[in-house]
């Protein structure tokens, strides 16, 4: 009997320790057993701190999401046999992070067969995605229509695993929300960094430097590595981390080279990409560079001349502070920092990852999110989630401090619709839906979604993200600059 197929979305949460967890549908009978297409994702701030509890008012979402996990079955994008179903399975994965997923040390690149040490979370994530090659056909799901996709640090991990060999096969299509392989960093620690911080860690643990010094780090408990971690990242009266913890690095096999890097040449898996951010990201209301309500202009001009390097005259120009204090703010973009730490860390760097893989061959499809959530002045970091997924078709029903209307229930079907388009074709256009223009570095085309809805446009601000541009290549060539 001929079994119709259908592809699969798969989602990455997170988990603190070791515990790795795959939530997907009841496997199904042959009466309704097809082969949907299938999407993994993921999503958090899950690797700068040690632990997943030590920052409250970032993992509202994650938290939020995590109790939702097995309901995202239930979600009209992923029901089974369901008539208003966009005939998609959806499959959360979770993984460590933190110490636990990213810690980096000499001894355990020795025990390695490939002499890397750290990035154990994108580790677990690829060996989730090789369950899912291997069994997702018993719950409806196509190995061939494999969607990865997240948001903010799970958009991160997207382009991590683009970017990574060892996840070369494992799907075909990738979704970055607010993140990406170059984005928020475009140059990872090497290996011997990583290293280097890791014993620092270690040390400050209790497990002196030395040949012992895995083994006394394995002789603790979990709860003893994670107050460690606290202790070690403790932020300092402004609320900013004093040193960094564990992440991903540069560590010559999940990551053999900078992934900046191996976007620029395209040496990356062939996937369709659609990736963008929301037009105002981050006030970065917890930096001790910018506050709101208090930006003043050299502490601006100061965060551009780091971020842009040798082209930080041209961006102060840009941002209009050559010459004068703040410009007005902006009504859809934002105060001048505003601008500044989403442009940085999202806006330029979807824009040069699209130039360069869309001059590769790569088919990518960019957007931009604009939509406030109801009774919010702009947009925030993570507002599109309720629309990708469907809260906000719940009248009535409050998600993420918002209760959402007709309006709010209509683009989050067109987006839906997109984003399910996308995971079984790799083209998110369909009937009744506006044209969404394919990136090409000629036309740079993207969609925005307004407040009245999906609009196509050009990509903005090129000039600037040309600048950043040339900042990154510059870091590519000498880290140092």
């Amino acid at each position: 009997m001929h079994r119709k197929r259908y592809a699969l979305f798969l989602i990455l949460s997170f988990v603190g320790a070791y515990e790795i967890l795959l939530a997907t549908p009841r496997p199904l009978t042959a009466a309704k057993a097809g082969a949907r297409p299938i999407v993994t994702t993921h999503q958090g701030k899950l690797r700068g701190t040690l632990n997943a509890d030590d920052d409250q008012q970032h993992h509202t979402l994650a938290d939020d999401v995590l109790q939702q996990v097995p309901r995202f079955a239930r979600l009209p994008v992923a029901r089974v046999g369901d008539r208003q179903s966009h005939g998609v399975v959806l499959v959360s994965i979770n993984y460590r992070l933190g110490v636990f997923g990213f810690l980096a040390l000499p001894e355990l690149a020795r025990e390695s067969p490939h002499h890397s040490s750290g990035n154990y979370g994108l580790l677990d994530q690829i060996a989730a995605l090789r369950w899912v090659q291997n069994n997702i056909a018993h719950f409806g799901g196509d190995p061939g229509k494999v969607t990865i996709g997240g948001q903010s640090a799970g958009a991160i991990d997207t382009g991590m695993l683009v970017a990574s060999p060892p996840a070369r096969g494992l799907f075909a299509r990738a979704i970055s929300e607010s993140g990406g392989a170059i984005s928020p960093i475009p140059v990872l620690p090497t290996l011997r960094e990583a290293e280097t911080r890791g014993e620092t860690f270690a040390a400050s643990a209790g497990a002196p430097a030395g040949p012992r010094q895995i083994a006394e780090l394995r002789a603790m408990t979990a709860r003893q590595i994670l107050e460690a971690g606290r202790r070690f990242t403790a932020p300092d009266k402004e609320g900013v981390p004093t040193r960094p913890g564990p992440s991903l690095d540069v560590d010559g096999w999940v990551l053999p080279e900078q992934p900046a890097a191996l976007v620029r040449k395209g040496a990356v898996n062939h996937v369709q990409y659609l990736l963008g951010s929301n037009v105002q990201e981050f006030s970065f209301a917890r930096s001790s560079v910018i506050r709101p309500g208090n930006e003043p202009a050299d502490a601006v001009r100061k965060r551009i001349r780091q971020d842009f390097g040798s082209e930080a005259p041209a961006a102060i120009a840009f941002y209009g502070l050559a010459h004068s204090d703040l410009p007005p703010v902006n009504p859809l973009l934002g105060t001048a920092g505003t601008q500044l730490m989403t442009d940085v860390y999202f806006r330029c760097p979807d824009v040069i990852a699209s130039e360069w893989l869309a001059a590769r061959g790569f088919t990518i499809w960019q957007y931009r999110f604009e939509r406030p959530l109801p009774g919010a002045a702009s947009t925030r970091h993570s507002g599109e989630l309720p629309y990708v997924f469907g809260w906000a078709q719940k009248p009535g029903v409050k998600t993420m401090g918002a209760t959402f209307g007709p309006q709010d229930a209509r683009i989050s079907r067109q987006m839906q619709a997109y984003w399910t388009n996308f995971m079984k074709t790799g083209d998110p256009n369909g009937p009744g839906l506006p044209e969404w223009p394919r990136y090409t570095d000629a036309s740079a085309g993207i969609l925005r979604f307004t407040s009245k809805g999906p609009v196509p446009a050009k990509s903005s601000r090129l000039r600037l993200c040309g600048l950043y541009e040339k900042h990154i290549v510059t870091l590519l060539a000498d880290p140092k600059n």
